[in-house]
């Protein structure tokens, strides 16, 4: 019992907000995979528990750096967070945190509540009505309390729905389409709501320019949710150029076959990497003046060492020395990862270093 309450207290405490109060973390720890973090969470509001599995990008984050999220839906099947992770890791996208969202094992699945927001009729069974109080845990709870204990930013954070999931991902386009930088639909079932695709015209033709929406359905789906695709495609072309579109139907694929394909193409239209670098050879002359100990605001230190007279390498406190290739005089990169270096130009030994990972900057200052 004090262990729950310090738990909860100290979700009051990092959300900074009455509000986010309503949500309880009922046990944290490490989960089977490695890095990734497992939450067990109980929201008041539906009075219902959902797991939380938060993979990191297996690199070093540097000091103030926040990085993007991909929040998917479902658990992302087990999928999306093992694949996110290597898609960061091999440079095929920008790095990022894949949460995955869904319910505990032996719990009720809720989804067919949780992720339709209008009730509809399917098959004789009643299904939906719950979907804007989900709308409202995601967005207003479980959010923020992400954002409050992870180094994630929120104006690079992307949401990834399939099926019953990819309606609810459309859904909160309509409803709040600044709420991420990025929607990514696939086979959404938008025939349990036939008034949606014309608020999400309505809506794109007024969203904030840059948002990026992929959709995706397979080509040998039944033939609803096939429309739906279409419709929902049409209805995101409303918004002209405002909006970065991608719109794929996967031949020949049904409802989750083409589920892997999807991650692997629409992570990286998500997040694309960062321009390619080509290496140029190390001016012997200027090598001896990048080479020294520099400091991270967070106190680590960046060590820079000339080996075989040819190649610099770079070391942060705790971490692996890996090789610097220069671009050019004062800037180099790391092979394989969106990690580069910028040195102060001038004659004498460089006064700092700029480290950028991800397209955010921290500089270190030399040491003497």
């Amino acid at each position: 019992m004090l262990l729950r309450t310090c738990l909860v207290f100290a979700l009051f405490v990092a959300c900074g907000s009455a509000a986010h109060a309503q949500l309880h973390v009922v046990s944290a720890g490490p989960a089977p995979q490695d890095d990734v973090q497992r939450l067990v969470i109980h929201s008041d509001r539906i009075g219902r528990d959902f797991v939380v599995e938060i993979t990191s990008p297996q690199l070093p984050i540097l000091p103030g750096q926040k990085m993007p999220v991909i929040y998917a839906l479902d658990l992302g099947m087990g999928i999306a967070s093992p694949v996110g992770r290597l898609l960061g890791r091999s440079a095929a996208m920008r790095p990022a945190y894949i949460v995955s969202i869904g319910y505990l094992p032996g719990q009720e699945v809720a989804r067919n509540t949780d992720l339709v927001h209008r009730q509809f009729t399917n098959d004789g069974k009643t299904m939906g009505g719950g979907g804007a109080a989900f709308e409202a845990v995601l967005l207003d709870e479980i959010k923020p309390l992400l954002e409050g204990r992870y180094p994630i930013d929120p104006n690079r954070s992307y949401l990834f729905g399939h099926s019953f999931g990819g309606l609810f991902t459309a859904q909160v386009f309509a409803d709040r389409p600044d709420a991420f930088a990025g929607y990514l639909i696939a086979s959404a079932s938008a025939f349990a709501d036939p008034t949606l695709p014309r608020r999400l015209a309505a809506v794109a033709r007024n969203a904030a320019p840059g948002r990026r929406v992929y959709l995706a359905w397979g080509g040998a789906e039944d033939a609803r949710t096939v429309q739906s695709g279409r419709d929902l495609t049409q209805a995101f072309r409303a918004g002209g150029a405002k909006l970065v579109l991608r719109s794929v139907a996967y031949a020949g694929e049904n409802h989750t076959s083409y589920y892997t394909r999807l991650i692997l193409d629409a992570f990286p239209w998500l997040l694309p990497k960062s321009p390619e670098h080509r290496a140029i050879a190390l001016d012997p002359a200027l090598a001896p003046r990048y080479v020294g100990a520099y400091r991270l605001p967070d106190g680590r230190i960046v060590t820079v060492t000339l080996k075989d007279g040819k190649t610099l390498w770079g070391q942060i406190t705790g971490l692996p020395a890996i090789p610097l290739f220069p671009e050019s005089r004062t800037n180099f990169f790391v092979k394989g990862f969106d990690v580069q270096a910028r040195f102060d130009p001038g004659s004498g030994p460089a006064p700092a270093l700029t480290l950028s990972y991800g397209g955010l900057d921290a500089r270190a200052t030399r040491q003497p």
